[in-house]
């Protein structure tokens, strides 16, 4: 039993159950417009257990490349080499990432959409790609990682739309150019708060980093730039949020026969977004003015709640 719990620790498993309640959540959205979705979709299950698989085994091998680095930034979190021994992690990430693979390989043939396949081969690389080289370059590490979990929507839309063209010429009164849109916003904002997210996370992990001799934002450039950086970032992020609410409101408008209705409908909307936008801006404001790991780490659990805000508010477009 202990060796299986540090495997689920290993593996992140609270993080998989997030990738999982993510793509129940959109598939939920999607049903409410396609009489093709279901929560019992036995393909769908596999579709949610490949992407699991994958995320799983990349969190093996980020593990396995960073064991120097985690015995200063997270002792307790040390597992590959103190629990696991470390040819037993690698083992453990081919056979997942072979799995995973193989049941989206499945998935493409039986749906006839082979940008299931390639999205999932996409990501077991860029993982390997993060862990072995990426996560040491300035930027690219995290726009990397913040990309990953954007495409965590992006599978379910590919799923359900396999049969619709979105990018010819729908309408915006057409109900498929709404969910286009809806889903693709929401894998937008995950990119932004997770780009905020993981430049936080290595203001936390400066001294761990520099032992592995890693090449992030704040080790070249100090924390003063990064907190400037994360200031510009987040205002841009809002700039967005409010493009996006424009054509959001529009949008709804047109889901509705009148005002009312649609008034009533927002005010559900709102307090959403209000859960939403006042974790994301605690988090970032926190982040400016934190000087210390354990108030990074804080900063960056808020991001996830505002994550997880973000998640519930498509229940109810």
């Amino acid at each position: 039993m202990a060796k299986l719990y540090q495997f689920l620790r290993l593996i992140r498993s609270l993080n998989l159950l997030v990738i999982v309640f993510t793509m129940y959540a959109v598939q939920y959205f999607i049903s409410n417009y396609s009489s093709d979705a279901g929560i019992l979709d036995f393909d769908f299950i596999l579709l949610v257990f490949s992407v699991v698989l994958i995320a799983a085994a990349g969190n093996i091998i980020n593990d396995y490349f960073d064991v120097k680095a985690d015995r200063v930034n997270k002792p307790d979190r040390l597992i590959i080499g103190k629990y696991i021994k470390r040819r037993w992690g690698i083992m453990f990430n081919w056979i997942l990432n072979f799995i995973g693979f193989s049941l989206a390989l499945y998935i493409s043939i039986k749906t006839d959409q082979y940008l299931i396949v390639l999205l999932a081969t996409f990501s077991i690389v860029l993982l390997w790609l993060y862990s072995m080289l990426l996560k040491r370059r300035v930027l690219i590490g995290n726009i990397a990682v913040a990309l990953m979990v954007a495409l965590v929507p992006v599978y379910v839309l590919l799923f359900y739309r396999a049969d619709i063209h979105i990018l010819e010429g729908l309408q915006r009164e057409h109900t498929d150019y709404y969910v286009f849109m809806i889903v693709m916003g929401f894998a937008s904002c995950a990119f932004f708060i997770n780009l905020l997210r993981e430049i936080t996370k290595d203001l936390a992990d400066i001294l761990g980093d520099k032992k592995i001799d890693a090449n992030t934002y704040p080790i070249k450039y100090g924390v003063p730039s990064t907190k400037i950086l994360i200031s510009i970032l987040a205002a841009a992020y809002i700039s967005f949020l409010f493009f996006l609410y424009s054509e959001l409101n529009e949008l709804l408008l047109n889901r509705f026969d009148h005002q009312l209705a649609f008034n009533k409908y927002l005010n559900v909307v709102y307090f959403v977004l209000v859960v939403f936008v006042a974790n994301f801006m605690f988090a970032v404001i926190l982040t400016i003015f934190s000087k210390s790991t354990k108030l990074y780490k804080l900063s960056s659990n808020f991001y996830k709640l505002a994550m997880l805000a973000g998640v519930s508010l498509i229940f109810f477009l």
